[in-house]
């Protein structure tokens, strides 16, 4: 009897140990939906690579179609490509913006009809190690660069920037660099877009990319001319609400400007 005793009490207390090492291991075990910490080694690799600068003819394929101007300008597939030389980095460039085509019935002063301006700007292309800025110069205050106002001028003048581009490319003799201009071309950017006065008339919720593209871009010795449609959905429009969208079709023409600045005409 007392070794049937024994025999039971020595089984419990096997059963109780291995329930308590289920236990432990099922404890152990993460719920379902949740995943373990990933270790540093695993979070480096599943974290995305940046893109880097990527040879030339990895970025302007054979498909590319060149133009040679004041800008060499490319197009590959759907994607544009400007190829800046580094001469003209830091030059200014006189940047209209005009409707090259309106729908009817507008009802915004002087921005009815195609042909009219929309935007004046002096624009300058920056480069800082792997990008490139446009940055928009203001003449609002001047001084002479060799008055002791200068500085002080040049501080409280500060251009701002209007668009950034990482540089995808050098050109082949490294004398230039490559920048998708695409996304900036076809975005909402006011400056070669819509205006604030148009945008209120008809109360422009937001930019349709889907319904918007680059028509052209033409390059020429000393200009560049770019044309684009854009559509904006809105609330209100010159033609019929139903479409609830307003679509225009814009030129917008980048001029080189004298390295050597003319004489501001002070009077006739």
């Amino acid at each position: 009897m007392k070794k049937q005793v024994k025999v039971l009490a020595l089984a419990g207390i096997m059963v109780l140990g291995l329930a308590g090492i289920d236990s432990a291991q099922a404890q152990k075990k993460p719920k379902k939906g949740t995943t373990s910490p990933a270790t540093p080694a695993a979070a480096a690799a599943a974290a995305p690579k940046k893109e880097g600068i990527k040879p030339y003819s990895e970025v302007i394929t054979s498909k590319a179609k060149t133009t040679n101007g004041l800008f060499k300008t490319h197009k590959v597939d759907d994607k544009w490509y400007f190829e800046i030389p580094d001469s003209i980095i830091n030059r200014e460039m006189l940047v209209v913006t005009r409707l090259a085509k309106a729908p009817v019935g507008i009802k915004v002063g002087n921005q009815q009809y195609g042909g009219e301006e929309l935007n004046e700007q002096v624009w300058k292309w920056e480069r800082r190690g792997k990008q490139v800025y446009i940055r928009v110069p203001s003449y609002a205050t001047k001084a002479d660069s060799t008055s002791d106002m200068y500085e002080s001028v040049q501080n409280s003048n500060l251009a701002q920037i209007l668009a950034s581009f990482e540089i995808k490319a050098y050109n082949k003799d490294t004398t230039g660099i490559v920048i998708d201009v695409t996304d900036f071309y076809n975005g909402d950017i006011m400056a070669i877009g819509a205006t604030d006065q148009i945008r209120k008339a008809y109360k422009v919720i937001t930019y349709d990319a889907t319904r918007s593209y680059i028509d052209t871009i033409k390059t020429f010795p000393i200009n560049i001319e770019v044309k684009t449609a854009k559509t904006y959905r809105a609330a209100e429009s010159p033609t019929d609400n139903s479409n609830g969208a307003v679509t225009f079709e814009f030129n917008t023409s980048m001029l080189l400007l004298p390295k050597i600045p003319v004489k501001a005409r002070i009077m006739d």
